[in-house]
């Protein structure tokens, strides 16, 4: 609803994407896309919010990639203990790595 009406040319009637953008807002319920200059491939998605079909196993994530470690190779990179790590890793840690979990646990 920000953006203008093209108003003649072949993209007569269309909105005026460059001006549709949100600066001082999250979209709720919803979202748009946004390319952050025209050279760039593909666009980003904003959103205010997302829902997770599907949580990826190590194997997808190594295929794609990633470079981020896992909770469980960074507590083996940084030899740490439970007192270590903070309550939302903790409970990250019983949820998706109780094996990992219970290791530390007798440590």
């Amino acid at each position: 609803s920000r953006a203008s009406v093209v108003k003649s040319g072949p993209n007569k009637g269309k909105q005026r994407g460059s001006e549709a953008h949100i600066t001082d807002q999250i979209p709720f319920g919803g979202h748009y896309s946004y390319k952050t200059n025209p050279n760039m491939e593909g666009k980003w998605l904003i959103s205010g919010d997302m829902k997770v079909n599907n949580r990826l196993s190590s194997s997808e994530v190594s295929k794609m990639g990633d470079d981020l470690p896992t909770l469980p190779e960074l507590i083996e990179q940084r030899n740490l203990t439970l007192n270590d790590i903070p309550a939302n890793g903790l409970k990250e840690l019983k949820e998706y790595y109780p094996d990992v979990y219970q290791r530390l646990l007798k440590e």
